[in-house]
C-alpha cells in the first residue's frame, strides 16, 4: 500500500509495508511468553506412575521382549550376510544390539 501526501505542489510518498512489523510482534510475544512461564507455577500428580514397574518389567533391558528382539537382529542379520556375502552386515549385528540395548536402558 502505498500513501501519498500532496500538498503545495510536493509529492510525499511513503511505502508501507506490514511484514516490516513482524519481528516487533514476534518479540512482544515472545516476551509475553516468558513472563507467564516465569509467573505461573505448574503442579501435577503423575498418573502413570503406578505403571513403571510394569513398563520396565516388560520393555526392560532385561526383559524377555529385548532378548527376541536381540535374537532376531542376530537372524535378520545372519540371513542378510548370506544373501549379500558383505561382511559389514554382520558388524552391523553388533551396532544395532548395542544401540537396541540402550534404548531398553533407557525405560527405567
Amino acid at each position: 500500500m502505498i500513501l501519498s501526501i500532496k500538498a503545495a505542489g510536493i509529492a510525499i510518498s511513503k511505502k508501507i509495508n506490514k511484514k516490516n512489523n513482524n519481528h516487533y510482534i514476534v518479540l512482544i510475544l515472545i516476551s509475553i511468553m516468558a513472563l507467564l512461564g516465569i509467573t505461573s507455577t505448574v503442579q501435577a500428580v503423575d498418573l502413570m506412575a503406578g505403571g513403571k514397574v510394569t513398563v520396565t518389567d516388560t520393555f526392560g533391558a532385561s526383559s524377555a521382549i529385548a532378548k527376541w528382539i536381540i535374537l532376531a537382529e542376530v537372524i535378520v542379520g545372519i540371513i542378510t550376510f548370506i544373501k549379500t556375502k558383505n561382511v559389514f552386515m554382520l558388524f552391523g549385528i553388533a551396532v544395532v544390539i548395542v544401540f537396541t540395548t540402550i534404548g531398553f536402558s533407557l525405560t527405567v
